[in-house]
């Protein structure tokens, strides 16, 4: 019977370490720490709603459903904030990359470099971009090459600016041709893309506050009246008539939410 030499048992362990760090941005799985938080935090919120809307304990508990919908949009919202950053850094990366290839550097040797470019613009931050980096390097060790990285990566991000990179790099690799021009050439679009949709995400993000603030306001009313006038709102509560119209208003308010992102989402 063969056994693996120790080279091979290397590799395959470095292999399953590198893999342990990689990312899913398809998707967001919360952390310990970070899902009791968000639990602590979503429950906070339903109780809050509950007691402004209901003053009752009953209406927290006929709310408590919206406990997993508003860990679900958490979920969502960090994904999509992971994803954002992954595309802003790549566009540094890949300008990195392109002008440590017009210095004369190989291929294999730009991911290292471009990695202690994000280090110096990063200082004491891990970003999601450094770790893919790592986990490049670690399998440039492993002899696979840079484009079946990147295409990994792709694949996993789901972002088209990194599977149309890996694919140029394939292209150059199978085809030949100028490496270091066509690089920079695809660096210099993908970037303007890419710079295209920060410029889209700063427009839009005044109005995404406009937003919080105007799904906010009902909350703050309602504790505005009942701090000063606490009976103007006593025929809204404990009554099944009150208890339907607040109950409309709340759904009314969760509606205007879910329209609201739905409107300021736009995809490039």
């Amino acid at each position: 019977m063969k056994y693996p030499s120790n080279r091979k048992i290397a590799k395959r362990k470095k292999k399953k370490e590198s893999e342990s760090t990689l990312y899913h941005y398809q998707s967001y799985e919360f952390e310990k720490t970070e899902l009791i938080l968000e639990i602590a935090r979503a429950v906070i919120q339903v109780m809050i709603t509950g007691i402004l809307f209901f003053r009752s304990w009953v209406g927290c508990a006929i709310l408590s459903p919206l406990i997993l919908w508003i860990l679900r949009k958490r979920k969502e919202k960090k994904r999509k904030k992971r994803r954002l950053e992954l595309q802003i850094d790549f566009k540094e990366v890949i300008l990195s990359m392109a002008a440590s290839l017009h210095a004369g550097y190989s291929l294999e040797q730009t991911i290292p470099i471009a990695l202690e470019d994000m280090r110096r613009l990063y200082p004491g931050e891990q970003r999601p971009i450094m770790n893919e980096l790592n986990w490049m390097i670690r399998n440039l060790e492993l002899n696979f090459s840079p484009e079946q990285l990147f295409s990994e990566l792709g694949r996993r991000s789901g972002i088209e600016e990194i599977r149309s990179f890996s694919i140029i790099l394939l292209t150059v690799k199978k085809q030949g041709g100028n490496l270091v021009r066509i690089s920079k050439e695809s660096a210099e679009h993908i970037s303007q893309k890419i710079q295209v949709r920060m410029e889209i995400e700063q427009v839009i993000a005044g109005k995404k506050l406009e937003k919080d603030i105007m799904i906010l306001m009902p909350y703050f009313i309602l504790l505005y009246l009942q701090f000063t006038n606490s009976a103007y709102l006593n025929p809204l509560f404990h009554n099944i008539y009150g208890f339907c119209c607040m109950l409309a208003c709340l759904i009314a308010i969760y509606i205007a939410e879910w329209w609201a992102d739905r409107v300021v989402q736009i995809d490039v």
